[in-house]
């Protein structure tokens, strides 16, 4: 982070810190003043801290909502793309322990076969609130392997994809799979 930015931030804290602030019965309840929007408390910092680079200031910036808006928003590392591309499935695990985490890297006439493990293997240790499917790094175009996967986690009989007159129903190969799921 700038120096200059570091210093003008540690004396805003310790003047701060200094100020006397009025008795508790001192305080008397009322409206409130209203928020001063976003843009224009951005815009005023920015100005007087004009000598603070833009990539400073924005990580500054983030760092900070992401503090304040703590627990509900975290900032995690972005996945790396899956290095074996052969298999469909190229991750699998929990998260926050009740929640189950596929990555899928391709969709071939493998996957449902494989979520079907994976999600099998999860359920092992205890029971999941949900499933996310991660297709950002999917590839492939088979449809009908896409339909299958679809049916793991729909009724029998289904129409779950059609293809101009091809219509592509789920199919009961095995009890479906009956956790919410979300896809990214």
């Amino acid at each position: 982070m700038n120096p200059a930015f570091s210093s003008i931030l540690l004396s805003a804290t310790l003047l701060a810190g200094t100020a006397t602030l009025p008795a508790a019965d001192a305080i008397k309840p009322g409206p409130q003043p209203k928020a001063v929007p976003f843009e224009e408390i951005h815009r005023l910092i920015r100005q007087h801290l004009a000598e603070t680079s833009d990539e400073d200031f924005n990580e500054a910036a983030v760092k900070g909502l992401i503090d304040q808006l703590s627990p509900l928003v975290t900032l995690g590392r972005p996945p790396t793309p899956p290095a074996n591309t052969n298999a469909p499935l190229t991750k699998s695990g929990r998260f926050r322990n009740d929640f189950g985490y596929l990555q899928i890297n391709s969709v071939t006439d493998t996957l449902a076969a494989g979520i079907r493990a994976a999600v099998d293997k999860l359920l092992e240790d205890r029971p999941l609130k949900g499933l996310v499917l991660d297709l950002r790094f999917a590839a492939g175009t088979n449809y009908a392997a896409a339909a299958r996967v679809a049916g793991l986690f729909a009724e029998f009989g289904t129409n779950l994809l059609k293809l101009g007159a091809q219509e592509l129903p789920s199919t009961r190969e095995a009890e479906p799979i009956l956790i919410p799921v979300t896809w990214r």
